[in-house]
């Protein structure tokens, strides 16, 4: 799936936000325990590919991941962090994305009989409807959505609402100097335009990062289902129970069947658990990993910080088509 119809999530300028998917000449990514970022190749606004990719690791304590308080609070680890990986992959111009962790913000699936055409209506009305799903002040809650598609029972959209004081916290990180972010993702929305949904019934993502896990499936471009919530000490026990009960809410709710699961763990582990869930649930598991050729003009270290970290990069690069 993309999210073409939207070109800045999160962003503080509202004009923005009907426009076409542009992409950044670079992004960041801040989550508890690294910092990653990565420069893109912009001899072509198709070439898809890296051109710069860096990390740098501090302890994961100095970010403490949380929707209603600041995340980072001014960490001089963080800050050093994020700027040894800026001056790594070097900024060309064009604007910055920042990928801020699933759990700093909420993401949630909201159907509508009817949405105003009026964008200003519209977004009224998405508010209104947060009124009970996020804590209060609703005035400093930042919100996108997308429409996920259109039947005889409504409108159903992706929202992703964020408390300011928090992004700001993240932006805080890249500097005084840098221009505020074209771009704010939570990093398992980055991921989305890589899966590549094929035959009947629906796909389950299950990313897991930095101790945090969330649960998407998706069904013909739709997002039906989001779970995001920090994990258990035993993952794979955590992860099989959590993906079973995932599955058969999408049965139950969508009359659909999981076919296909996807796991994109980061940092990637020599572990078992695709092969492990792929049985709980008995359905194909997939590594969800980033194509080697986005990679093709890193250096070798890079090559193997890309395919660490890299996925949710490579999922910006793939919704340029």
């Amino acid at each position: 799936m993309s999210w073409s119809s939207l070109k800045s999530w999160l962003s503080s300028s509202a004009e923005e936000k009907t426009a076409g998917f542009v992409l950044p000449a670079s992004v960041m990514e801040i989550a508890p325990g690294f910092v990653a970022g990565a420069r893109f190749d912009r001899a072509s606004l198709r070439a898809r590919r890296v051109r710069r990719m860096a990390v740098r690791g501090f302890a994961p304590a100095a970010v403490q991941i949380s929707f209603n308080r600041p995340n980072v609070g001014g960490s001089e680890d963080v800050a050093r962090a994020v700027e040894a990986v800026q001056a790594m992959v070097g900024n060309s111009g064009g604007g910055v994305g920042l990928l801020v962790p699933d759990g700093a913000v909420h993401t949630m699936i909201l159907g509508f009989e009817k949405l105003p055409d009026n964008r200003e209506e519209a977004d009224t009305l998405v508010r209104w409807r947060l009124r009970d799903r996020v804590p209060p002040p609703l005035e400093e809650i930042r919100v996108s959505y997308q429409e996920m598609g259109r039947g005889p029972e409504g409108v159903e959209l992706l929202v992703v609402a964020a408390r300011s004081s928090v992004l700001a916290d993240y932006v805080g990180t890249l500097g005084s100097k840098s221009s505020p972010p074209a771009l704010v993702l939570p990093s398992t929305v980055a991921l989305l335009p890589l899966i590549a949904s094929d035959g009947e019934g629906s796909d389950l993502l299950v990313h897991i990062a930095t101790g945090w896990v969330t649960m998407v499936a998706l069904a013909e471009e739709r997002v039906i289902l989001w779970r995001s919530r920090p994990a258990q000490d035993d993952l794979l026990t955590d992860l099989s129970s959590e993906a079973r009960r995932a599955a058969a809410s999408v049965r139950d709710r969508q009359n659909l069947e999981v076919r296909r699961l996807w796991i994109c763990e980061r940092p990637s582990a020599s572990s078992p658990l695709a092969e492990e869930l792929g049985k709980a649930l008995s359905v194909e598991a997939r590594a969800l990993r980033p194509p080697e050729r986005e990679a093709d003009r890193l250096s070798e270290p890079e090559k193997v910080v890309f395919q660490q970290y890299g996925a949710p990069v490579s999922g910006l690069l793939s919704n340029l088509s």
